[in-house]
Formats: structure tokens, sequence, C-alpha cells
């Protein structure tokens, strides 16, 4: 049936001249009126016309990817009223126009990565009130401005990663109340507004990798009472204080791994209860709390390794603990009074 197999058309792995141009009404005039997907891949088309897909009002997914576009006009997408995905990725994208997406109010999904995009326009996604999914990794945008994403309310997905910002403001995403997943990693953030992530009470994953954070303010997680992963490995981040976590009921996976860490006192098992993964390894700990661990009861993971463990009598519970959970503890072995890398 037509519903089985919709109407797809598709140009995929060129020769190396490849497809430089997509005129105007380059697939309507071939009479393919009922078409649902479309597929340019590989193809390092150069110049897409305005108005090149007009006719196509039953198109729901389009996908131009590997292509040498450096820009699109306005008007490119300005006749597809049912498309629902739309993919622009690795395409060599250097700038967006403002109204480039406005006639796509169906839309739930944009591949934007790997592209060469700077910054975002204001108003550039101001006409897309059903976008779920926004994918802008591998860029190099350094800015982002407080109301870009302010009309994307039903957004699922923002995914920020391997991009030159180094802050985002304080209200920037105060919309994003159905966000399940943020990933900002592999930029250069030192820290971030105590208030960011105050309505991002769906939040299940939250990546902060690969930054240059050396401070986040207490509360800054308050809130957050679904977030299942944080990612918080490769920074600068020298102290826990005491009420940097707040509640997360739901939180089983937490790295903390590869920063400056000297004290885990922010580590809270009362307000962390389904901790399952922790990584502490690589840091600067020189000791940890008598019975911490004990008081994650569903620890199944920890990682230590790499640490300047003092080998004195204040180290001697912890190697207890250590010795009495060899499944748990994955990159330590103990020996006698010290801590060997296994």
């Amino acid at each position: 049936s037509s519903e089985a197999n919709p109407p797809a058309f598709g140009m995929g792995h060129s020769s190396k001249e490849g497809n430089p141009e997509i005129c105007g009404h380059f697939l309507s005039c071939q009479s393919r009126p009922n078409l649902v997907t479309l597929e340019f891949i590989d193809n390092k088309i150069r110049t897409v016309e305005a108005g090149a897909f007009d006719g196509l009002e039953k198109l729901e997914e389009m996908e131009m990817s590997g292509a040498q576009l450096g820009s699109l006009p306005v008007d490119t997408f300005r006749d597809l009223p049912r498309l629902k995905k739309l993919n622009l990725k690795n395409s060599q994208i250097t700038w967006l126009e403002k109204g480039l997406f406005d006639h796509l109010g169906n839309l739930e999904e944009m591949y934007l990565h790997m592209n060469r995009i700077p910054s975002l326009p204001d108003g550039v996604f101001d006409e897309l009130p059903k976008l779920s999914s926004l994918h802008l990794a591998d860029n190099r945008i350094s800015r982002i401005l407080r109301d870009t994403f302010r009309p994307l309310t039903q957004l699922k997905t923002l995914r920020l990663q391997k991009n030159q910002l180094s802050s985002l403001s304080e209200g920037s995403l105060d919309s994003q109340h159905s966000l399940t997943e943020l990933n900002l990693a592999s930029n250069k953030i030192r820290t971030l507004p105590p208030h960011l992530l105050r309505n991002l009470s769906n939040l299940e994953k939250l990546f902060l990798e690969k930054n240059q954070i050396n401070f986040l303010p207490n509360g800054m997680f308050f809130g957050l009472r679904k977030l299942k992963q944080l990612n918080l490995a490769s920074n600068q981040l020298k102290v826990l204080p005491a009420q940097m976590f707040g509640e997360l009921p739901q939180l089983s996976d937490l790295d903390l791994s590869k920063n400056w860490i000297s004290s885990v006192e922010g580590l809270v098992p009362s307000s962390l209860p389904r901790m399952a993964t922790l990584k502490l390894n690589q840091n600067r700990l020189e000791n940890i709390p008598e019975g911490l661990f004990d008081n994650f009861e569903n620890l199944t993971s920890v990682y230590l390794g790499g640490n300047p463990w003092r080998c004195d009598c204040h180290l001697h519970a912890f190697l207890q603990w250590v010795r009495g959970h060899p499944k748990k503890v994955k990159d330590l072995c103990p020996q006698r009074h010290s801590l060997r890398l296994l």
C-alpha cells in the first residue's frame, strides 16, 4: 500500500563532480507531488534556489547532507507545510538567514550539526512551535542570545556540544519545560548562571564534560527531580559544596572524573538515593569520609583510581571498605596499606 511504502526519492554518493545546483521547481516539474521522503546524501550540492522544493506539499522528511552549501536563501523551504524532519548535517553551512525556517510550522526534528555556523540570528527559530529535537553540535557557535530558544516550548533534546560557548545567559532556557536532554559538552564554559536550569523539571540527561568549569553555584541542580545522568568530567572543579546537588532522587549516574576535586563533602547520600555509578577517578582526593559509600544503598560501580591517596591511619576505614567490596570498586586494588591502580 502507499502507506506501507510512502513515495521516496534519493540521490546519494554522487560522482566527484556531484550535483552542484538544485534549481527552482527541481522536483515538482518531475511530477512528484506525493513525495514523502527526499534525500540528497554526499552530493556536494553548492547552491539551492529559492522555491526549489515548491509543490512538495506532502513532504515529511528531507535530508541534504554532505553538501557545500555555505548558506541557503530565505525561501528555500517556503512550500513544505508537512515537513517534520530536516537534516542539513555536514554541509559546510556558515550562516543561517533569519526567516529560513519560518514556513516549517510542523517541523519536529532539525539536524544542523557538523557545520560551520558561528552564531544564531535573533528570531531564527521563532516559527517552529512543534520542534522537539535540535542538533547544533560541532559548529563554531560562540554566543547564544537570551531569547534564541524562547519559542521552542516543545523542545525535548538540545545538543550544543563541540562549539565555542563560554557561557549561557540567565533565563536562556526558561521556556524549555519539556527538555529531557541537554548537551553542552566540549565547549569553553567556565561557569554557569545559578538559575540556568530552574525550569527544566523534566530533564533526564545533562552533559557538561570537557569544559573549563571551575565553580558551580549552590543550588545549580535544584529542582531536577527527574535527572538520571549528570556528566561533569574533565573540568576544573576543586570542591563540591554541601548544597551543590540538592535533592536529585532519580540520579543514578554521576561522572566527576578528571577534575581537581580534593573533597567530596557535597556528596550527600540522602539527597542521591538512587546513585548506582559514581566516577571520582583522576582527581586530587587524599581520603574519603568514613562510611560515605555505605550510605549509598544502590551503589554498584565506583571509580577511584588516579588519586593521590594519603596512606595513613585516616585511610584505614576506606581501605577496609575497598577490600570488602571488590565488585563495586572498578579501578583500585588494595595492597596491604596502600592502593594501587589495576
